[in-house]
């Protein structure tokens, strides 16, 4: 399967889990159980956070610069970086996913669902114009 064909596999099941996810927090609030979706959105959050300070730390960017990026070595491969391609947009992702989780309303969940459709497409521009001018 080509890389652009799996990241969009990809981009439409992480999609469809952030809808599920909320039917599942809407469903959850109906029962009254809403504290356990609340609970479990923190988690996610949490989790993100833990992901995207692993990612910046594995790139070991400094954020004084003017351009943090300038000192990368090479295509990073380890850390976080072997788990996924984009654990930043990743980390966003589900961060994004805990706070659905925590507030429980349809238009946060709007707001997320706009907010990953524009990492996806962001590192995607950043894959197919960036990256070539950076690294050749």
């Amino acid at each position: 399967m080509e890389p652009q064909n799996r990241s969009i596999i990809c981009f439409f099941i992480f999609i469809l889990i952030v809808i599920l996810t909320t039917i599942v927090a809407l469903l959850l609030e109906y029962l009254s159980l809403s504290d356990f979706g609340k609970l479990f959105g923190l988690i996610l959050m949490v989790c993100g956070i833990f992901i995207l300070s692993s990612a910046i730390k594995t790139l070991e960017l400094d954020p004084k610069q003017k351009n943090p990026y300038k000192n990368i070595s090479g295509l990073k491969t380890s850390g976080i970086y072997s788990y996924t391609r984009n654990p930043m947009y990743f980390g966003y992702s589900i961060i994004s996913l805990g706070i659905v989780l925590i507030f429980q309303n349809i238009l946060i969940l709007v707001i997320a669902c706009l907010f990953v459709i524009y990492l996806y497409f962001a590192a995607k521009n950043e894959e197919k114009n960036v990256l070539p001018k950076v690294w050749g």
